[in-house]
């Protein structure tokens, strides 16, 4: 049994990860890339049986490359912006005097990687790439975690565990998700808590659509497999006889009609976060919690009030509205 939730705890931290760097890019806030250049270095050393260093450590953002392992001539771009031109970019970058005879990889720490496999690449004489084996990202490094040895999964649970977390994800998110909705449903006036929501059926992509929302498309998706949470603590206090998800719901929906008169799209969807943690941040129940992981479990929270359809445009009532 701690066989398999040791891979279901890497799995998770990873892809965990994953979803705060991209939705801190989105902010324009890099230093979780930062962060994990170190960390993908550790992990892809204890992973493989590297001995990649850092070349940014002593070189502030060396030309095209993060990585390198000289005695097997291995380097790596860590990126989180995953494009065909992104990789060429990167190699024509390489300083073929130092790197000559080198092997290029690219990982992307966001973005799924498989299609850009099947591109043909121009790299210039000196430097081996072959996209097949050469680009990573994270659901190829799950796949290969898959496959350890006890001993070596340990190795790396034991080093996951130390730099991204020391609690169970799942255990941690639901808790932080409990107090944040327990906290959102206190601090609400309820006023008219009798109000009554559009319950019109929708497609999810067609409300992406509709509201502006195409630029943060793939972090509603990614965000969207964590809602089942948000169920599960608002059926938890469901069955204590607290109808927190009524006055949650309601507090959103209050906070997206006072603030979509002067934003729209992503802006809006980011105010609405911006609203909520200035609201909670300072709390003391909330201080064991890291403000990226705050800001997270937030937009898990939006992104389950989106798909109920309690905050942003239902696409069906848009297009009567228009008829």
């Amino acid at each position: 049994m701690m066989f398999v939730s040791q891979f279901d705890y890497i799995e998770e931290r990873l892809n965990t990860l994953r979803c705060r760097i991209e939705s801190r890019a989105s902010l324009n806030l890099q230093d979780l890339n930062i962060h994990a250049e170190y960390f993908f270095m550790h992990f892809l050393n204890k992973l493989y049986g590297w001995n990649l260093r850092n070349l940014n450590s002593s070189k502030l953002n060396a030309p095209g490359v993060d990585l390198v392992y000289e005695d097997e001539k291995i380097l790596i771009q860590v990126s989180s912006t995953a494009t065909k031109q992104k990789i060429e970019e990167s190699i024509k970058k390489i300083e073929l005097d130092k790197y000559n005879g080198y092997t290029f990889k690219f990982l992307s720490i966001t973005k799924n990687a498989k299609k850009l496999r099947d591109y043909k690449y121009e790299s210039p004489s000196g430097i081996t790439f072959d996209a097949a084996d050469d680009i990573l990202d994270i659901p190829s490094i799950i796949g290969e975690i898959r496959n350890l040895a006890e001993d070596k999964l340990n190795e790396i649970f034991e080093l996951v565990k130390k730099s991204l977390s020391f609690d169970p994800p799942v255990a941690t998110r639901i808790r932080a998700i409990s107090i944040i909705i327990r906290m959102l449903a206190s601090n609400e006036a309820l006023g008219d808590y009798g109000k009554s929501f559009d319950t019109t059926d929708f497609e999810i992509a067609e409300k992406i659509r509709n509201n502006q929302l195409g630029d943060i498309e793939s972090k509603i998706s990614d965000l969207g497999v964590y809602i089942a949470d948000v169920q599960k603590v608002y059926d938890e206090y469901d069955l204590s006889g607290r109808n927190k998800s009524r006055a949650v719901l309601y507090s959103l929906n209050n906070s997206y009609l006072k603030l979509k008169g002067n934003y729209t799209g992503p802006a809006l969807m980011e105010m609405l976060a911006n609203d909520i943690y200035d609201s909670l941040s300072g709390d003391e129940a909330l201080k064991d919690f890291y403000e990226e992981d705050l800001r997270l479990y937030i937009d898990i929270i939006l992104v389950d009030a989106f798909v109920r359809c309690k905050i942003f445009e239902n696409p069906k009532r848009m297009h009567n509205d228009t008829t």
